[in-house]
């Protein structure tokens, strides 16, 4: 997998900057191209007071990891359209965020990292900015945000995705691209200022926050280490003092599956370590780990790794 690494000082000429980083060719003030062993795409950049916005769209040509540290100039970052991002906030657990349609507001004191598989396509937003930048009304908002808050995404983020990258601007003269950029960026911003005033709104289902997520994940933890239980939302929500609708949402956002089938994936995979590693009956097995019977298992296990927890045995 190929490495890059964007460092916290990243020069006054950005454009120029991204261009060395991804061997491209810059074509005039706001755009650098791609076409190398790594990746094909093209970036825009436009730059305004307290604020840059980086819009890029690329197609890989082998696996590629992108390191972001904070960018010394600005306080925050917003990364729309997020897909494998990974946050490393101080000693805390990778966070993982994966909203094709949605995004993330980090605090520009941390350190993320993009992934991508070769032949992925990848369609990203990343707008640093300060304080200042917002508008008066909702610049306190921000004060909310310790780390980090995520937002899953809706229809208008989704739309205005489908329009900039897929629709007109296909279709448009070279020379009218920058003025529809500005606009489209322009239209994106107002979205993104809604987004940020309904910040701490109680009844915002879209948006969380580090705390939420970071309890999302402690709750996994739970799950990892308690693989003979059942998991139990309701439970797990008073537990944790989370809204049940909103763990079961942000969980299978996280994790790309719901609570339960989390938990049977890595249960089985548990018990396939008991049937490998230890002379626990097959029965004592089923009986620990939640099964009704050794027939339920013995289906379980078949549906899970093709052979029977029999033929494991006998090998």
């Amino acid at each position: 997998m190929k490495q890059i690494i964007l460092e916290s000082a990243r020069g006054e000429n950005y454009l120029q900057y991204i261009a060395d980083k991804f061997n491209g060719t810059t074509l005039g003030d706001h755009a650098v191209s791609f076409d190398n062993d790594t990746l094909k795409g093209r970036t825009g950049l436009i730059q305004g007071e307290n604020y840059r916005a980086v819009l890029t769209a690329y197609i890989t040509k082998q696996d590629l990891e992108i390191s972001f540290s904070p960018d010394e100039t600005y306080q925050y970052i917003a990364i729309f359209f997020p897909q494998w991002v990974n946050y490393h906030g101080g000693e805390k657990q990778q966070i993982h965020f994966n909203a094709p349609n949605g995004l993330v507001i980090l605090r520009n004191t941390e350190n993320f990292t993009s992934l991508v598989r070769k032949g992925v396509e990848k369609k990203i937003v990343y707008i640093y900015f300060n304080e200042s930048f917002l508008p008066n009304l909702i610049s306190d908002r921000l004060e909310g945000i310790k780390d980090f808050v995520y937002h899953l995404g809706n229809y208008h983020l989704a739309t205005w995705k489908k329009s900039f990258f897929f629709d007109l601007r296909e279709q448009l003269h070279e020379d009218f691209i920058e003025e529809y950029v500005q606009v489209k960026l322009k239209e994106l911003f107002i979205l993104f200022h809604n987004l940020i005033y309904s910040y701490n709104e109680t009844n915002k289902e879209e948006l969380f926050s580090d705390y939420e997520i970071e309890t999302i994940y402690s709750i996994k933890d739970v799950i990892d280490k308690n693989l003979k239980e059942k998991p139990i939302v309701k439970q797990l929500s008073r537990d944790f003092g989370i809204n049940t609708g909103k763990l079961s949402k942000v969980f299978k956002s996280l994790f790309g599956e719901t609570i339960y089938q989390y938990y049977k994936k890595q249960r089985i995979q548990e018990v396939k370590e008991q049937v490998t590693y230890t002379n626990k009956t097959l029965t004592e097995i089923a009986f620990d780990y939640g099964f009704t019977d050794v027939q339920h298992f013995s289906k379980n296990f078949k549906q899970a790794f093709g052979i029977k927890p029999t033929d494991i045995r006998k090998s």
